[in-house]
């Protein structure tokens, strides 16, 4: 698994490193912290954002036993260098563990900067932060969480600085849900210690029973990894309503492939709504 966490300077970057790191131990990720700076590729590269990423980078690695990281120890003087106009790295030094660890700081528009860094180091999963007090924005760079969501090839999971994982609302296309998909959230409930509601759909004059049938076969699933998920039968017209309407989730998952019924209904105005206006953390499904 490879996963990239964007960052920039403020509070709520640095509220997402010490989840991710528990995800990243547990399913032995390679990482990429990437920092961005909102400013021209020409700019001269701040000490200050530098120092942010040298302080996020030992945030994270202090999530780890030393004696049993899967990333190496970061290496004292081992400065960023520009290898290309606008792209700063810092070189991963002999002490390299077993898995990957890129820390890379980029100058530019943040949402395109995270799509283009996703696509290159082909990453199956995007992280980033942002504070529920200003409507999921980054500051400067607007909505960035919602750009990166709505135009994302991977999964992508939108923490909320405020929120801990202690419900999880699944919405899963039980015709369609990938086995990776699967496993994320199973990832993500063990981790966090939450609880896990299931979402069914139902249509008027569809038996409930044979979506009681797809459900028992996830709800096996789950048990078997001794999460005891709770099962919830919704009418389709009535999703939307039954999102908004509910505060008790700390993190909504959802499903959006391709084939997926959820991509239907959370055309991209919703998906900017349901990342802008709720309080929970948020975790798109691809």
């Amino acid at each position: 698994m490879r996963i990239l966490i964007a960052l920039d300077q403020n509070e709520y970057s640095a509220h997402t490193l010490g989840r991710v790191a528990r995800l990243a131990e547990n399913t032995w990720a390679d990482i990429t912290l990437l920092g961005i700076f909102p400013g021209k590729s020409d700019s001269a590269l701040p000490n200050e954002f530098t120092a942010t990423m040298d302080r996020y980078q030992k945030d994270f690695l202090n999530c780890f036993d030393a004696a049993f990281s899967p990333y190496g120890p970061m290496e004292e003087n081992n400065a960023f260098r520009e290898v290309q106009p606008g792209i700063h790295e810092r070189s991963p030094g002999p002490g390299k563990g077993p898995k990957d660890m890129a820390v890379r700081i980029r100058m530019g528009e943040p949402s395109g900067i995270i799509l283009e860094e996703a696509g290159k180091i082909g990453c199956d999963l995007i992280v980033l932060g942002c504070d529920t007090r200003d409507d999921c924005t980054w500051c400067p760079g607007g909505n960035v969480p919602y750009r990166v969501a709505a135009e994302a090839g991977c999964s992508v999971l939108v923490m909320k600085k405020d929120t801990d994982a202690r419900r999880i609302l699944s919405c899963l296309d039980h015709e369609e849900i990938s086995q990776a998909s699967l496993e994320m959230i199973s990832q993500m409930s063990t981790l966090f210690t939450a609880d896990l509601d299931i979402v069914g759909l139902t249509k008027k004059n569809e038996l409930k029973q044979s979506v009681q049938t797809k459900l028992g076969m996830l709800q096996s699933y789950y048990l078997s990894r001794r999460i005891q998920p709770w099962i919830e039968l919704v009418e389709l017209s009535d999703l939307e309503a039954f999102i908004a309407g509910e505060n008790r989730w700390s993190l909504i998952a959802m499903w959006m492939g391709k084939q997926s019924v959820f991509r239907r209904i959370f055309f991209d105005s919703k998906v900017e709504k349901l990342i802008s206006n709720s309080r929970s953390s948020v975790l798109l499904l691809k």
